[in-house]
């Protein structure tokens, strides 16, 4: 009898975890009211689609025992995007992360902290940047002048002004792995580049198990490519190595004068199989 490869077994929940909408690991109860909510819109009797039905199902009597606690899920992914805190893909429909939502708040009752993020998540769905949002905290304003100042020429004021970098383009709002094979050759980039007070030096800090390096252009400066990948003799590995499948949860934060941004690196590492 043929044995199947640890590649293909991969290769298969993925597929299933993209034909129902989730992202790997999603909590149980996200399973269910994904496989409830797309087995309504394509079930054959309500006129839906019969092959894309039967995925749906397939897709469901594969993961609905691999499906991870809701409290344990949420607290794991509480400063990412809303989507990771929901367990649903970045390309979900809206209706499906407010599904996912209910279903996760009826688990989450007793757990205050999480059951308010989880609501936090369905409120931000949809917008970028939004693991960033922070509550607006009103100043009081200042007290008026005793007199008004001496008001200097445009051109004198700006340049007593220094010049400023803002973020580089090309700060991704995440980076997702996927699921990845055991000691696989795989590595994201991150292209930046500074269109106007570009800074010569940049500094990059990251936690095991991600490596990043970073080389810089000689033609135009303020162009960086950070190469973004795994170390797979990290000890932050061999000490999960128990583990079936470990979810990554890292960051790689990218310094620069006069600011600074973490990008959050996501996936599944799944760990070969013992003989």
């Amino acid at each position: 009898m043929a044995q199947r490869s640890p590649g293909a077994t991969a290769d298969k929940h993925a597929d299933h975890w993209r034909a129902l909408s989730l992202m790997p690991g999603a909590p149980a109860c996200v399973i269910k009211a994904a496989h409830r909510y797309l087995i309504e819109i394509h079930h054959p009797d309500r006129g839906g689609n019969v092959a894309e039905a039967q995925r749906v199902n397939v897709a469901f009597d594969e993961l609905k025992e691999r499906g991870s606690k809701p409290n344990v899920h949420v607290a794991e992914y509480y400063e990412g995007e809303p989507w990771h805190v929901l367990g649903v893909s970045s390309s979900a429909d809206k209706v499906l992360a407010e599904r996912a939502g209910k279903a996760l708040a009826l688990e989450l009752a007793s757990f205050d902290r999480l059951a308010a993020r989880v609501r936090w998540a369905v409120q931000h769905f949809g917008q970028p940047g939004s693991a960033a949002v922070q509550p607006r905290v009103r100043m009081p304003a200042p007290p008026p002048p005793s007199r008004l100042p001496r008001r200097d020429p445009p051109e004198r004021r700006a340049a007593a002004q220094p010049a400023m970098p803002g973020k580089p383009a090309g700060l991704a709002a995440s980076i997702e792995f996927g699921n990845l094979n055991w000691n696989a050759d795989t590595t994201r980039e991150l292209r930046l580049t500074w269109e106007q007070n570009a800074p010569y030096n940049i500094t990059i800090e990251t936690s095991a198990p991600v490596t990043a390096t970073v080389a810089t252009s000689r033609a135009k400066p303020g162009r960086f490519v950070v190469t973004i990948g795994i170390d797979w003799r990290s000890a932050e590995l061999r000490d999960h190595a128990a583990l079936r499948g470990y979810m990554l949860h890292a960051g790689v934060t990218v310094r620069w004068p006069g600011g600074e941004a973490t990008v959050p690196v996501r996936g599944t590492i799944h760990y070969p199989a013992e003989i």
